[in-house]
Parts: structure tokens; sequence; C-alpha cells
């Protein structure tokens, strides 16, 4: 069943994506996710979701069935049918991602521009339940290009804000985000890495060391230490950003571009 939802996606994003002349990489590969459990739990808890107005901005959220404290996030309506909670968005050099434990754990920036919404809260929003990914990238020769996958959870942090991520769905660039599937995620004062994250002067789920690392310093057209996303090119990003919403199996048609 998982595999035909999958393949129906891919056909959707097809479509759209044809009608812009724009190449869609898909795959059918299977989703392989841990046990729910205190951490995770079953996907029928209620979920964050962006209201339904279609306007872009800055909402408070709160489940339905909770009184936990509102979670302040961006929406965007923009991409691929709207309800994006933006987690990480980064379009100038304004804002300083080279940044400790505490910052990345709790989030800076502006919600409206640069920003990173923080570990703990990602942690507790992707923890309700199932959350689809949506990633965007501006290349150095500014043009948009796009990656998606079925489900994006951050774990707790007892297990260092640990990367837990679905199949990646489609897109118009391969992927570069599933070899940081598992991993704990760095910074320089509290490294899993190995010195990634000195090495490239960012917070981010490091491996050994990275296939994508969107928090790298901000120097679009340039190799060391950039903002990358390896499977698009060895040069720094102009833009970046990692948005989730409530997954849903049947969706209208992804819209390109963005």
């Amino acid at each position: 069943m998982q595999g035909a939802v999958i393949i129906v996606l891919g056909l959707v994003l097809g479509l759209a994506a044809s009608s812009y002349g724009i190449q869609v990489q898909t795959t059918t590969t299977t989703t392989r996710r841990p046990d729910y459990d205190n951490s995770y739990p079953d996907a029928d808890i209620e979920q964050y979701e962006c209201p339904k107005t279609k306007i872009s901005g800055v909402y408070k959220l709160t489940p339905n069935d909770t009184a936990l404290d509102r979670i302040e996030v961006y929406c965007d309506h923009k991409l691929a049918g709207g309800d994006w909670i933006v987690l990480h968005r980064r379009d100038s050099g304004a804002l300083n991602f080279t940044r400790n434990w505490n910052d990345y754990k709790h989030g800076f920036g502006d919600l409206e521009g640069d920003h990173w919404l923080g570990l703990e809260e990602m942690h507790l929003l992707t923890r309700r339940g199932q959350y689809e990914l949506g990633v965007v990238l501006t290349s150095s020769t500014n043009e948009l290009w796009y990656a998606f996958y079925d489900w994006f959870a951050v774990g707790p942090e007892r297990e260092n804000y640990t990367l837990h991520l679905g199949d990646y769905t489609g897109g118009t660039v391969h992927d570069s985000l599933t070899f940081h599937e598992g991993k704990d995620f760095s910074t320089s004062d509290h490294d899993s890495s190995s010195g990634c994250p000195n090495m490239h002067a960012s917070g981010w789920w490091f491996g050994h060391c990275y296939e994508a690392n969107l928090n790298g310093l901000y120097k679009p057209g340039k190799r060391i230490d950039s903002m990358r996303w390896n499977k698009l090119s060895d040069l720094g990003l102009l833009g970046a950003s990692m948005m989730v919403r409530k997954y849903d199996s049947i969706r209208g048609q992804h819209e390109f571009p963005y």
C-alpha cells in the first residue's frame, strides 16, 4: 500500500513539474521507521498544523488535544499546496549560523526572515505523528530546486536530537539528506561527530562529515565550508529552507515553481 502511495506521489510531482520543463527524480523504496514509543506517539494523535487561511505568515499553533504551550512558527502556503511549517530558512548571509548547542536547541533569528526554529521545538512538533519534509534550495546561479521526504522527525535531547528521515519521494534534485538519517546533532561544544562542527563552522546532523549541510557558512559559489547540497553542486548555495507539514498520502498537484 505504501509503495503505491509513493508511486502516486511521484506521478503527481512529475505531472506538476513537467509543465515547467523540470526533470523530476523519484523513488519507490520503503520507509523504515522506529517503533513509536513515548518519543514517537501513534500517528492518530492531534498534530500541529498551519491554519487553513492560505496566507503565509507567523502563527501561534496549538494542537486541539493538549494544554501544551503554543509554538510560534512561520507558515508557508506557496510550496506544493501550502500548509508548511518552516523549520529553517536562509536567504542571506545576515544571520550567523556558527552557534553553540544552546542556541541550536532554543532557536535563533527572525521567523519572517533567516532563522532556525530550534531543536527542542522541532522535537516537540515532529513527535506528534507523521510529518513530511520539503526542502527548497537556491543554487549559486539563482535556480530553484526541490526535494521531498515522506517522514521527518527529531529525537529528544537525551538522544542528541537524532535525525529520523523517511523516503525521498521526489523532487528536482537528487537526494543528499538520507546520508544523515540516524545521525546525532552536533555543535562545536557538544560534538558526536569527531570534529565536524569545528571543521565546517556549523551545527548539523553530521556523519563523516556530510552530504548536505544547510547550516554551513554563507558563501554562495564557494566550496570550502559553505552551505551545500552535494548532489546538486559542490558550490555554496544562495538560499535554503526546510519545512514540514502533516503527512497526507492524498494531496493536490504540487505547484512549481516555488
